[in-house]
């Protein structure tokens, strides 16, 4: 998806994943009347990655129109109405499907989220295709990414001659960014990955079906028939083309490829954005957690304690749990999260951001009351939901308040597909640390260490990309 960034950053309290992608294709060619649900199952499985707006394409050769698209506005179930409007869908040989988040200046209105929905059609050509992160050269004049990228494969198309397939590898040889895509001209499903490896994508095969997707959990569906530990990564720099009855294709995005140190995997897939039962780089997500949690304990100085530990639900409690084995200190599930309360940064300004975190989170008094505790997040960008989380417990009676961090210190804008706010608003960038002490009212203040982060994450190729932490962006060198 594209980091649309016209009108600057919208003021989010936490990093945001932008868009999940997969598809599906029917190896034999044959008409198939399941794969739109198929389609909608897998996406069901990305819903995480993006909650601004959905939609799936089914190929269909035997229809006058070949590419059939719905996509609107809202959540996956709210779009397809819980799967009732999947019988809208003719049977075809495969499918596309996208789950997407804006990065507008702000969410914009219902029309401008419905148009932006991908998957994305050409006007000219008949082909249809879907991203995710962004691509750097493929931003301004008001449109986004796919938008533009669809722009520049119908001019090369158009002025060469060359087919779809031709004309993509072409143009997205010459751009650079974190993205991972996915495409079909209806006779081929066509899927590929940054060269850097920046985002994730994942492919597999049962011998009838061919899958691509961002999290190879959103495939461990019986009806799908991927068993756990079937998928494998799509490797960086890979654009992979599948038709029914010819051999695979591999080609390389760029003729000479990212050498492997330069790898770039973005931290904050495992550590903050990526379900825990999926595998990002040959490593469990819950694990990689786990041990952000322990190395969070490491760092604390000899004789620190605390009555409990607390996690910040979802993403802070795997950290929190061994965080408080690796200390022998107890934890408490002290803090809940109303499912039935949408993300805070969709909220239009402050006071409603404020207001959001309130009805989000709430503290168990009877646990904290009258004792020392220490909150484990995944991360602190903004500060706002932690500042609240921290009145909430000091409203509850607690007496003593520790705030740690599974992520570094947010001090640079991400440009690879994840809005973590405008530099100027990160809290790490605007203060120092006695000033965050200060405005989040904590008694002390960790983050993990930037070494101890990727000890944890431990990329099994290549290294990870912390430009949103160093300042130093991969595609940059």
């Amino acid at each position: 998806m594209s980091a649309e960034r016209p009108n600057g950053f919208e003021n989010d309290d936490a990093p945001r994943e932008e868009c999940g992608v997969f598809a599906v294709i029917r190896l034999d060619g044959e008409p198939d009347p399941t794969m739109a649900d198929k389609a909608y199952r897998g996406l069901s499985g990305l819903q995480h990655r993006g909650e601004d707006a959905a939609g799936i394409t089914v190929y269909s050769r035997r229809t006058r129109y070949k590419f059939h698209t719905q996509k609107d506005k809202g959540l996956i179930t709210s779009v397809f109405a819980n799967g009732a409007y999947l019988s809208g869908f003719p049977a075809g040989s495969l499918a596309l499907a996208h789950t997407r988040y804006s990065t507008a200046g702000k969410s914009g209105d219902a029309a401008e989220k419905a148009r932006r929905a991908h998957p994305h059609g050409s006007k000219r050509f008949d082909y249809m295709i879907a991203t995710n992160g962004h691509m750097q050269e493929m931003e301004g004049d008001g449109k986004s990414d796919v938008e533009n990228l669809v722009d520049a494969i119908d001019q090369r198309m158009g002025e060469t001659g060359e087919d779809f397939k031709a004309a993509l590898l072409a143009v997205l040889g010459g751009l650079t960014g974190g993205y991972s895509l996915i495409a079909s001209d209806g006779d081929r499903l066509i899927a590929a990955r940054d060269p850097w490896g920046i985002r994730p994508l994942v492919q597999a095969t049962n011998d009838e079906y061919f899958y691509f997707s961002s999290e190879d959990s959103a495939l461990h569906i019986p009806s799908l028939g991927i068993r756990a530990g079937q998928a494998v990564e799509v490797p960086p720099g890979m654009m992979i083309t599948i038709a029914p009855g010819k051999p695979i294709e591999y080609d390389q995005i760029y003729r000479d490829p990212i050498p492997i140190g330069k790898m770039a995997l973005c931290a904050m897939e495992s550590a903050y954005f990526a379900r825990p039962d999926s595998t990002i780089a040959g490593r469990n997500v819950q694990n990689v957690r786990f041990d952000i949690g322990r190395f969070l304990a490491d760092q604390e100085s000899d004789g620190f304690s605390a009555d409990m530990v607390i996690g910040v639900p979802d993403s802070g409690s795997d950290s929190a749990v061994a965080y408080a084995e690796t200390l022998g200190i107890p934890y408490r599930r002290a803090i809940h999260k109303n499912a039935y309360v949408g993300r805070t940064f969709i909220q239009e300004n402050q006071e409603a951001r404020i207001d959001a975190a309130w009805l989000k989170f709430r503290v168990n008094p009877d646990l904290v009351a009258g004792k020392s505790v220490v909150v484990v997040d995944d991360s602190i960008v903004r500060g706002t939901n932690s500042r609240v989380i921290v009145q909430m417990l000091r409203q509850a009676g607690a007496t003593t308040v520790h705030m740690r961090a599974g992520f570094p210190k947010h001090r640079f804008p991400c440009v690879y597909g994840i809005d973590t706010g405008n530099p100027k608003e990160l809290i790490a960038n605007r203060m120092t640390n006695e000033e965050m002490l200060a405005y989040l009212d904590v008694d002390s203040l960790g983050f993990i260490s930037p070494d101890n982060l990727r000890r944890a994450i431990s990329p099994t190729v290549g290294g990870l990309c912390m430009a949103c932490v160093t300042g130093e962006y991969p595609t940059r060198s």
